[in-house]
C-alpha cells in the first residue's frame, strides 16, 4: 500500500508540475499571476472532448486541437485584455500587479460562465489516450496514464528549461522581466514575446488538464484544485524557480495521497492550504530562491 500511494501521488504531482510550468511561465514572463489559467485549461479540454464524441475525430487529433484551442485564448487575452493594461498601468508597480489579478479573476469568471453555458454542466469521462494497461511493481499496480503522465511532464521540463535558459526568446524572457525598459532598448520584441509566452503557458495548461481528465470528471470547474495546488507547488519552490516549482508539486502530490488514506479523501485541500500557510510564514520566496539569496 505504501508503495501504491507513493505511485499514486507521484502521478497526481506529475499533473500539478505540468500546470505550473505554464503557470510559472506567464508569471516569469509577465509578472502576473493568471488565476484565469485553470478556466484556460477547461476549454481546451472540453473542446478536445467535443472534438471526439461529437465530431468522431481522432482522440491525439482532439487533443492537439484542444491544446491549440487554449494557447490561442492565452494569448488574445494578452494581446486584447492584459496587454493594454500593463500599458496603461505600467509593469511593476503594486497598483499594475492587483489590476492584472483582478482582470485575471474577471476572466476566471467569465471563461467558466461561458464554458457552462455552451456545454452545460454535465459532468463528462474523458477518453483515456494511453489505454487501459496497467503494470504491476511490487504490491502497486501503476496505470499507463500515470505513467503517461509522469513521461510527458519530464519530456517538457526539459525543453523548457532549455528553452528558458539557453534559447534566445527565452534569454529575451529573462531580460525583459529583470529589466523591460532595458530590454526593448535592445530590441526585445515585447508585444510579441509576452503574447506567445501567455499562449505557450495556456497550452501546457491544457495538456495537464487533458492529462487528468481521465482520471477525474470533466466538468467546468474541474481544475479549481489544480490551481490551488499549483499555487501551494510555486509558493514551496518559489514562482521564480520552475524547477523548485516542480519538486513542489511532486512533493505536494505525494503528501496529499497519503494525507488522503490516513486522513480521508476530503484533507488534500485541507493539507494545500496549510502548505501554503506555512511557507508563507517560513520561506515567503520559496525554498529555492530562499538558497539562491544566501548564495548570493
Amino acid at each position: 500500500m505504501v508503495l501504491q500511494l507513493a505511485v499514486q501521488g507521484l502521478a497526481t504531482g506529475a499533473g500539478y508540475a505540468l500546470f505550473a510550468i505554464g503557470l510559472i511561465l506567464i508569471h516569469q514572463a509577465t509578472q502576473t499571476l493568471n488565476f484565469a489559467h485553470g478556466a484556460m485549461a477547461v476549454v481546451g479540454v472540453f473542446v478536445g472532448l467535443n472534438l471526439v464524441t461529437k465530431a468522431g475525430w481522432n482522440v491525439v487529433l482532439a487533443c492537439v486541437a484542444g491544446v491549440l484551442v487554449s494557447g490561442a485564448l492565452g494569448a488574445a487575452s494578452y494581446v486584447f485584455v492584459l496587454g493594454p493594461l500593463a500599458r496603461r498601468t505600467g509593469s511593476r508597480s503594486l497598483h499594475a500587479h492587483l489590476a492584472a489579478m483582478l482582470v485575471t479573476l474577471g476572466l476566471l469568471y467569465i471563461l467558466q460562465s461561458g464554458t457552462l453555458n455552451i456545454f452545460g454542466s454535465e459532468v463528462y469521462r474523458f477518453p483515456d489516450l494511453f489505454g487501459s494497461t496497467e503494470w504491476h511493481i511490487g504490491d502497486a499496480n501503476v496505470p499507463s496514464s500515470h505513467v503517461g503522465a509522469m513521461i510527458c511532464t519530464a519530456c517538457l521540463l526539459v525543453p523548457t528549461l532549455i528553452f528558458i535558459r539557453r534559447a534566445r526568446w527565452g534569454l529575451a524572457m529573462r531580460a525583459a522581466n529583470e529589466k523591460p525598459e532595458a530590454a526593448v532598448l535592445m530590441g526585445v520584441e515585447t508585444r510579441i514575446l509576452y503574447p506567445a509566452i501567455w499562449g505557450i503557458g495556456s497550452a501546457i495548461a491544457a495538456l495537464a488538464g487533458i492529462l487528468i481528465a481521465p482520471v477525474s470528471f470533466v466538468q467546468v470547474n474541474m481544475m479549481d484544485s489544480t490551481l490551488i495546488a499549483a499555487l501551494a507547488a510555486a509558493t514551496v519552490g518559489g514562482l521564480s524557480s520552475l524547477t523548485g516549482a516542480v519538486a513542489g508539486a511532486v512533493l505536494l502530490g505525494v503528501v496529499q495521497s497519503y494525507a488522503a488514506y490516513g486522513l480521508g479523501a476530503n484533507t488534500a485541500t485541507i493539507v494545500t492550504f496549510l502548505i501554503i500557510f506555512v511557507m508563507l510564514l517560513l520561506r515567503p520566496t520559496g525554498i529555492v530562491a530562499e538558497r539562491r539569496a544566501r548564495e548570493l
